[in-house]
């Protein structure tokens, strides 16, 4: 009987003595499609030990569930299998993992949680919301892509998110609670800001009081929520982000107070086009905005432009982490159609 290289490498990794991540590390970058594969992703599965030894990336667990994201689409026929079998089979795991979790374990089942984002199930959405009331590893950075998936067309998501309004969760995963609901929130309507609540209120304004610059990231996610939040807090929480020492947060507040229809956004975004260090960010939330209108014509200019977007590649994290004190234009060149074609031609 035929056998995919799937099935072969499981069948090999679930030996006695196989390294299941290692057989599937094998497979390159394979496509899942076919039922049989999807078969076979289940039924190991269905074998796994309930917990998991050693590293968490080369956990069978990890290393099986991890196949989900490698189906081709939710057209094929390997989807509906893991749909239907597979999500039975990781809810199955982490129910019975839940109970007496570890650092390791946390780890595995935080990337289940992920998979079942991204599957859209309503069971999903709710281990995700029991995690987070938990609250499962509050600070680690895969919450933030856990709740990203809410955002995005998840068919639960206004359920999820209204279970982690009340009460929100704490440390980072909070944030990553806020960004996912500013996100919903800006790309379609949102019955209710999980954060527009007393509770939700002071910890906007927790944010947008802290001086700790490694924080001022968090202030920019409050700064975002806030076209979203009933007032009188809006109002209050609005004056303190426009106020904040972090032209970040200011720009994001400007924004904020523009998409509420006023003009004092809009004439502050303005002028933060003519910053050379911000101007690329003003101008994005000013696309946002359909207003491009009110760029000033400095702005356009090509040797500001290309100061002001040199400007933004170094303050990447990669790069130099923040704007630079100052720059100049060292050497202009004239470009002509044809010497796109032709780099040879480019007049020096």
């Amino acid at each position: 009987m035929f056998r995919t290289p799937l099935q072969r490498a499981i069948a090999r990794g679930m030996k006695q003595d196989g390294d299941l991540a290692e057989e599937l590390r094998t497979l390159g970058n394979y496509t899942i499609r076919s039922r049989k594969d999807a078969k076979a992703i289940c039924g190991a599965l269905d074998k796994l030990p309930l917990r998991s030894d050693g590293n968490h990336f080369s956990s069978p667990l990890h290393a099986l569930t991890g196949l989900f994201r490698d189906v081709e689409s939710g057209d094929v026929p390997a989807f509906e299998v893991l749909y239907d079998e597979g999500l039975p089979q990781l809810i199955r795991i982490f129910d019975a993992r839940i109970r007496r979790v570890d650092d390791d374990d946390a780890e595995d089942l935080l990337f289940v949680l992920t998979i079942l984002a991204l599957y859209g199930s309503r069971e999903g959405a709710e281990r995700i919301v029991a995690a987070a009331k938990r609250p499962l590893k509050p600070d680690d950075y895969q919450w933030h892509v856990i709740l990203s998936e809410l955002s995005q067309g998840h068919p639960d998501r206004d359920y999820a998110f209204e279970a982690l309004g009340d009460p929100l969760p704490p440390a980072f995963l909070a944030v990553a609670l806020l960004d996912s609901a500013n996100r919903a929130a800006v790309e379609d309507e949102l019955p209710r800001h999980p954060f527009d609540s007393a509770s939700g209120w002071q910890r906007l304004q927790d944010w947008l009081e802290d001086r700790d610059t490694e924080n001022f990231s968090y202030a920019r996610s409050a700064a975002n929520a806030l076209p979203f939040i009933s007032n009188p807090a809006r109002d209050q929480l609005l004056a303190l982000a426009m106020d904040h020492i972090d032209p970040g947060v200011q720009i994001v507040a400007a924004w904020a107070v523009a998409t509420l229809g006023r003009e004092a956004g809009l004439k502050m975004l303005a002028r933060y086009c003519l910053d050379v260090n911000h101007s690329e960010v003003a101008r994005h939330y000013l696309g946002r905005l359909d207003r491009e209108d009110v760029i000033p014509i400095e702005a356009n200019d090509p040797s500001f432009q290309a100061k002001a977007e040199f400007a933004t590649w170094l303050a990447h994290p990669c790069e130099l982490g923040e704007p630079p004190d100052e720059l100049e234009v060292g050497h202009e060149i004239t470009v002509g159609l044809a010497d796109l074609f032709d780099p040879r031609r480019v007049r020096r």
